[in-house]
């Protein structure tokens, strides 16, 4: 029994379970290997982007709660993935930047990851777009201080330990490397 076979495409042997299924040939597997049909796929999309549009909101228009659903549905089956795409197009950051970002400690406190419920988020400045706009890994409690710190406000209305003199000196060493690492960035 045949268990691998060559993509017509990119001429790699691959096993059969990396061609999708096709009941019209003798091995019941198509020609194209999944990636090189991806990339064709993707290829078409851009290249017929109007029509391939018209037709997904002709199939959205004729049933939105079956696409909310399965929306619904990834989104719950993958968070994980669903926050590495948001910061993709967020901030354009490289896969390997966001694994070496969510894997870090709080750069304020150093609360280690995996230490609290939540996942550590990216800092960014609000001011600026783009991957050097991020700033670093701060767990959730510093993050929020950090942006109430940053704004000034009524120290009533500030959450945490921004009126702890150690964690102040913590976020502005912090804030003061960043802009440090921008300068000598565009200098």
């Amino acid at each position: 029994m045949i268990r691998s076979k060559a993509c017509s495409k990119c001429g790699e042997m691959k096993p059969l379970d990396g061609f999708p299924p096709d009941g019209r040939v003798l091995d019941g597997r198509q020609s194209k290997c999944r990636p090189c049909i991806a990339v064709e796929m993707r290829a078409h999309r851009i290249a017929n982007s109007e029509r391939v549009h018209e037709q997904d909101r002709a199939r959205y228009a004729a049933s939105p709660d079956k696409f909310r659903e399965r929306r619904k549905g990834y989104r719950e089956a993958n968070p994980e993935e669903v926050a590495i795409q948001k910061l993709r197009s967020t901030h354009g950051l490289s896969d390997s930047r966001i694994v070496e970002l969510r894997g870090g400690s709080c750069e304020i406190c150093g609360l280690p990851p995996g230490a609290s419920e939540r996942t550590h988020d990216i800092d960014h400045d609000h001011t600026m777009t783009g991957p050097e706009s991020v700033r670093g890994t701060l767990c959730n409690g510093c993050n929020l201080s950090l942006g109430f710190f940053e704004k000034q406000r009524d120290p009533k209305c500030r959450p945490g330990d921004t009126d702890n003199p150690l964690w102040r000196a913590s976020a502005r060493k912090y804030l003061d490397d960043f802009n440090a690492q921008l300068t000598e960035a565009t200098a």
